[in-house]
C-alpha cells in the first residue's frame, strides 16, 4: 500500500516542473461580446459582489478577501469602465442578496448617471490538489467559479447572465492561496470579454 504521508513530502519536494494548461466553462446567456465599454463609449458602473459558499466551506474571510482583491485589481487596470464602485452585498434575513428592478430605480437618480450594473456572485474559490489523478504523481489547480448578471441602466435591458468555471494548474504542481487574487482578476478578464465561442 502507497504511504500517503511519503508521497505528500515527495511532492513538497518536487521542483514545480509541469505543464499549466486552463479551462473555461461558461453556462448560462453570456454573449459573444465585451460586457465592458468599447474604445469610444465612456461608462459608469455600480460593482456588486456576493457569495453563495456551500455549507461546509472553510477559511470563508480569507475567499473572501481575496475575491474582493481580485475584483479590485480588474476594474483598476482594466480601464474596463471610465469610473466604477466595488460594494459588498450582504443577505437579508430572507435570504435575497439584491433585487434588480429595486435597483434599477436607484440608480436612475444616482448622479453622476449610472450606465451598468454588474453583480458577481462567487461560488468556489481556492486551490484544489488531486493525488494520483490521470496516472500523474500530484495534480493542482485553482478553480474560480462564479457567476454574472449585467444590466445595461440606460435601456433596463439584461446585457449577460451567466456562470464561469475556470480552472488553471497541471500535473506537478502546487499552488497556494498567494495567487488567488490574480486568479479571480484573470477570470475576470476571462468573462468580461465574452464568449468567443458563441456565434
Amino acid at each position: 500500500m502507497l504511504n500517503i504521508t511519503k508521497i505528500a513530502g515527495l511532492c513538497l519536494c518536487l521542483c514545480v516542473a509541469g505543464c499549466t494548461s486552463t479551462k473555461v466553462n461558461y453556462t448560462g446567456e453570456a454573449p459573444s461580446r465585451s460586457i465592458c465599454q468599447s474604445s469610444s463609449e465612456s461608462l459608469s458602473a455600480l460593482v456588486l459582489w456576493e457569495t453563495k459558499w456551500r455549507p461546509n466551506q472553510k477559511d470563508v474571510q480569507q475567499r473572501e478577501l481575496a475575491f474582493q482583491q481580485g475584483l479590485q485589481l480588474f476594474f483598476t487596470q482594466s480601464g474596463c469602465f471610465s469610473t466604477y464602485e466595488l460594494k459588498r452585498v450582504q443577505a437579508s434575513q430572507n435570504g435575497q442578496h439584491f433585487n434588480l428592478s429595486e435597483l434599477l430605480k436607484q440608480a436612475s437618480n444616482i448622479k453622476p448617471k449610472l450606465n451598468r450594473i454588474i453583480v458577481v456572485t462567487v461560488s468556489e474559490l481556492g486551490p484544489v490538489v488531486r493525488l494520483l489523478s490521470s496516472a500523474a504523481l500530484i495534480e493542482g489547480t485553482t478553480e474560480v467559479v462564479f457567476d454574472i448578471v449585467a444590466t445595461n441602466v440606460d435601456t433596463g435591458t439584461l446585457i449577460a447572465n451567466f456562470r464561469l468555471h475556470w480552472e488553471n494548474g497541471g500535473s506537478m504542481l502546487l499552488k497556494g492561496v498567494e495567487s488567488l487574487p490574480q486568479d479571480v482578476n484573470t477570470a475576470m478578464q476571462v468573462a468580461m470579454q465574452g464568449n468567443p465561442l458563441k456565434p
